[in-house]
């Protein structure tokens, strides 16, 4: 370089305190060292297990695996000295140390972990790892963590057979679906839980949306299980219903839904079961019973009529969920293995498949000459399996909402209502 003042060179990352400037001459031998020692302070040297500019996945609620780390040296800091800040994690991530080197090495180092389950929204986070030493020097590493969503097993619980109204050739249908995060889920092996109110599920009927995207809510007080519902109108036929899961996570179900036109048909009943893993916010007492007793019919060709009385015990206290008006009955004759219809009357070989759903009133009715009402404008849906007389191999299931949340189930599992053999009394589906 000409000589002609000052000039900016960049020096070795070593640390020294016996540097010196050789200034050599450019076609000759002749040379100059400065006169004096001066000071070298190196900086860290950084890097990460991705190598610079690297990229991990990770989905939402979970921690990285395998470990991302950052690794700093530093020629004359000790590893103790050396202290890392992170800009743009995902939140529910931060740096943690792994390891540092004693007080009598240098170059000291040391290494950090990114922790932490993400509770991020899924997308693309660039993140700058920096490294100071004890003289304010500093130097970065560079990496992106990409959040994807998690996965969620959704269930239909909703409507499943209907009937049209008089005149009509389409009927009102209840859409529901239960949805679980994967760590409920052995096959998932997944042991870190997300809130499953951060998905959202749509209901779609081949290319056509019926409903959604719906925000979800908890069933109980656990974030991992949840519920969807929503109404639609549906017209004769058979139906493909698809469960579409979105936002933090993803996830599918599907059912059929059959809507048939009505012709005097009728499903009644009478009897109890005895209680084995209820759920809901009046979940009732293990090994209690239920009492029930309905008539729901079509005589009325215009809608369905009829009445549902059911006794539980829960906590000590007896309830009562008493039908006010009768929404939607459908009614099918269906071989056990499901795959067909068969001509009836109901028997171990053709079975008599009934699923009505009504709005309902629940009352605290432990003191019968004073009960106290506990909700109104509640959903009531009932399905049961008749399997001819005399009724001891009948099934029934019983499940109460108020809007998304779960008063009442008869028996519980996983994430719906499953209908259980009768303890005593008869089913009938005509």
């Amino acid at each position: 370089t000409a000589n002609d003042g000052s000039h900016t060179v960049t020096l070795p990352n070593v640390g020294t305190t016996q540097a010196r400037v050789k200034i050599g001459a450019v076609g000759n031998v002749f040379f100059d060292i400065s006169n004096a020692d001066f000071t070298i302070q190196a900086i860290p040297s950084v890097t990460n297990s991705h190598g610079e500019g690297g990229s991990q996945s990770v989905q939402y609620s979970d921690s990285l695996s395998p470990d991302l780390t950052i690794s700093a040296s530093d020629a004359d800091t000790l590893g103790k000295n050396l202290n890392a800040s992170a800009s743009g994690l995902p939140s529910g991530m931060s740096l943690s140390v792994v390891s540092t080197s004693d007080d009598a090495t240098l170059p000291g180092t040391r290494t950090w972990k990114v922790s932490g389950a993400n509770t991020a929204a899924p997308g693309s986070y660039p993140v700058t790892v920096t490294v100071t030493d004890n003289t304010e020097g500093s130097s970065s590493t560079a990496f992106t963590i990409v959040v994807t969503k998690e996965d969620a097993v959704a269930t239909y619980t909703g409507d499943m057979l209907a009937f049209t109204l008089s005149g009509s050739t389409t009927a009102d249908v209840q859409l529901r679906a239960v949805l679980q995060d994967s760590s409920l889920i052995p096959a998932f092996s997944d042991t870190q839980a997300g809130d499953i109110r951060n998905a959202t599920v749509t209901f779609t009927e081949g290319a056509a949306t019926l409903c959604g995207p719906v925000s979800v809510n908890l069933i109980n007080s656990a974030t991992t299980t949840g519920t969807v519902s929503c109404n639609t109108t549906l017209g004769l036929g058979e139906h493909t219903i698809h469960v579409i899961v979105n936002n933090y996570y993803t996830g599918t179900a599907q059912a059929v839904v059959e809507i048939a036109e009505p012709d005097g048909s009728f499903v009644t009943g009478g009897g109890y079961i005895t209680i084995g893993k209820s759920e809901g916010t009046y979940k009732a007492d293990t090994g209690s019973n239920m009492n029930f007793g309905f008539n729901v019919n079509y005589k009325n060709p215009k809608k369905p009529i009829g009445h549902v009385n059911i006794i539980f015990r829960a906590g000590g206290r007896t309830y009562q969920i008493k039908s006010t008006a009768i929404d939607s009955l459908g009614i099918a004759l269906k071989k056990p293995t499901g795959s067909g219809t068969c001509s009836g009357p109901p028997s171990l070989t053709c079975f008599g498949i009934g699923d009505f759903r009504s709005k309902a009133n629940l009352t605290d009715v432990t003191d019968p000459l004073a009960p106290v009402s506990i909700a109104g404008n509640l959903t009531l849906r009932l399905t049961m399996t008749d399997k001819g007389e005399p009724g001891a191999n009948d099934t029934i299931g019983v499940t109460l909402w108020s809007g998304n949340t779960l008063l009442f189930s008869s028996e519980w599992k996983g994430s719906k209502t499953i209908e259980v053999i009768l303890t005593g009394g008869n089913l009938v589906v005509h």
